[in-house]
C-alpha cells in the first residue's frame, strides 16, 4: 500500500511548531515465516502429552470399575433365548412360550429381562426361567 502527499494542500504549520513530516513509501511487510522446526516440535511434544494424559485416565477408569463375577451371579435357572421375528411383539412371544392365563406379569418379566419395549426382528429376547 502507497500514501502520497500534496504539499500544495496543506495547511501552513502554527507558529512555533515545526512542519509535519510528509508521508512516505514504505516497503511492504514480508510474508510471515512458516512454521519453524522449534514450534513443530513443541506441537508434537503436547500431542504426546496429551495422548499420555488420555492413556492414563483411561487406565485409570478401567482400574475402578469392579470386576466381573466368575462363579454363577444367582441360583436362577438358566434362561432360553428366542430370536424375535417380523412383527413379534413382548406379548406374542410370551404367550408362544407357554404363557396362560393372565400374561401381563410375564409380559413385564420379558421387558425387564431385555431392557425395554423396544423389539425389533433378529433381536435375541431372553425369556426368564
Amino acid at each position: 500500500m502507497a500514501a502520497i502527499a500534496y504539499p500544495e494542500l496543506e495547511a501552513p504549520p502554527a507558529p512555533g511548531r515545526p512542519a509535519a513530516p510528509h508521508l512516505r513509501l514504505v516497503a511492504p511487510v514480508p510474508p510471515r515465516r512458516r512454521v519453524s522446526a522449534v514450534h513443530r516440535r513443541r506441537r508434537v511434544a503436547v500431542l504426546v502429552a496429551v495422548l499420555l494424559v488420555a492413556g492414563v485416565s483411561w487406565a485409570a477408569v478401567g482400574a475402578l470399575r469392579p470386576a466381573a463375577p466368575i462363579g454363577p451371579a444367582s441360583s436362577a435357572p438358566p434362561a432360553s433365548v428366542v430370536v424375535a421375528g417380523p412383527g413379534d411383539t413382548f406379548w406374542s412371544i410370551a404367550v408362544a412360550t407357554g404363557g396362560e392365563g393372565d400374561l401381563r406379569a410375564r409380559v413385564d418379566a420379558l421387558m425387564a429381562a431385555n431392557g425395554g419395549a423396544s423389539l425389533r426382528p433378529g433381536d435375541r429376547v431372553v425369556i426368564p426361567g
